[in-house]
């Protein structure tokens, strides 16, 4: 049931072929009938769509997919290259990684001559795009440093935004599970506790500083 932001949304270019498989723009009704969907956050995740799934042997189930859930892609370790070229030395090595994953995406391809801070947020931008609902982007923002940022100043900008143009839906089921994230987000979400019975075991061990 993961459904888009406007963050991701307008991370896209028009041409960029990804978008509209990644954040689907019909539902399926039980009957398998089809219906357009205009507003954006009313969108699903369209990765793992039912027309996709090879059937045999498997009742189809709302809740459920047959398809297999991607554990790494080629192009994830592409764009991991990426970044980390940049970061170690530079953008000169580290583009053409980058650019791979662009062009499959029908984009145009970043030059040779950017700049290190322009290319990095070329990287994260474009790992939004290709990886969106594979469960990575939390990671992502939390290597970044900007994890309470994004939830608590970024995503409550989008949602005003978004009101305010009308193309974010308002409804309770829209606006309230992102609305929570922009007030409870703390630094300490970034991180789980250590457990209290590894604690008790453990003596010389200390508690995670954000859970103390």
């Amino acid at each position: 049931f993961g459904a888009p932001t406007l963050i991701l949304y307008d991370l896209y270019p028009e041409n960029d072929l990804r978008r509209d498989v990644s954040i689907c723009t019909y539902k399926v009704a039980a009957n398998g009938s089809q219906s357009k969907l205009s507003n954006i956050t009313t969108r699903n995740c369209g990765k793992f769509r039912r027309e996709w799934e090879d059937l045999r042997g498997f009742t189809p189930n709302k809740n459920y997919t047959a398809l297999n859930w991607p554990i790494l892609r080629y192009s994830d370790v592409l764009l991991m290259h990426a970044e980390a070229e940049n970061e170690a030395n530079g953008p000169a090595n580290a583009v053409a990684s980058i650019n791979k994953v662009r062009e499959r995406a029908g984009i145009e391809l970043l030059p040779t001559n950017i700049d290190q801070a322009t290319l990095r947020q070329e990287i994260r931008d474009e790992r939004g795009r290709e990886l969106c609902f594979e469960a990575l982007h939390k990671f992502d923002l939390v290597r970044w440093g900007t994890y309470v940022k994004a939830l608590t100043v970024d995503l409550k900008a989008a949602m005003e935004a978004g009101k305010a143009d009308k193309r974010w839906n308002t409804g309770a089921n829209y606006w309230q599970t992102p609305e929570a994230l922009t007030l409870n987000t703390e630094a300490k979400h970034q991180f789980w506790p250590i457990p209290e019975k590894e604690l008790a075991v453990n003596t010389l061990l200390e508690q995670n500083s954000y859970w103390k």
